[in-house]
């Protein structure tokens, strides 16, 4: 049975500026790099036991809070200039510098929940990813949504 890997807490900066906190879990022998890229209102820890489980088979995981969550917080001024695609823009292209730097023999991987694969089409550097994989990303039409959702899709959209 495999020991347990621990996560190591790591940060780096955005190219806005921005300081992310991540968790990276390490495999002894990685053979592939994966950042996992949450939905809306998910912080990192919320994937440790996938990040565990991947790292486990022989990956180096990472996990990030995008700006404005948890460990990645901020300067609370700051909070209010936000824009939700900032995560896309700036957040996932600087985890994927940052696994990038560190690992750059290991083939990168993507594993994106919700928004985190809708923001592909933001990040600049996405051509450093070897392959995407995409869990629970809906369509955005509002259409595929229970109609007693509709307002609240309106609303939020």
């Amino acid at each position: 049975m495999t020991p347990p890997i621990d996560p190591s807490t790591l940060h780096f900066d955005t190219a806005d500026g921005w300081r992310i906190e991540a968790s990276l879990f390490a495999a002894q022998d990685p053979q592939c790099a994966i950042i996992l890229s949450a939905g809306t209102g998910f912080p990192r820890h919320f994937y440790e036991p996938a990040a565990r489980y991947l790292a486990a088979r022989g990956a180096v995981v990472l996990t990030y809070d995008y700006r404005g969550m948890g460990g990645s917080v901020g300067d609370p001024a700051a909070f209010a200039q936000i824009a939700y695609s900032d995560w896309g823009r700036f957040d996932t292209p600087a985890a994927i510098t940052e696994m990038s730097n560190r690992y750059p023999d290991l083939p990168l991987y993507h594993l994106a929940h919700s928004v985190g694969g809708h923001f592909l089409g933001l990040i600049d550097n996405h051509a450093r990813i070897s392959k995407h994989a995409f869990i629970s990303v809906g369509t955005g039409y509002f259409g595929g949504h229970h109609k007693s959702y509709l307002l609240r899709e309106f609303y939020f959209w």
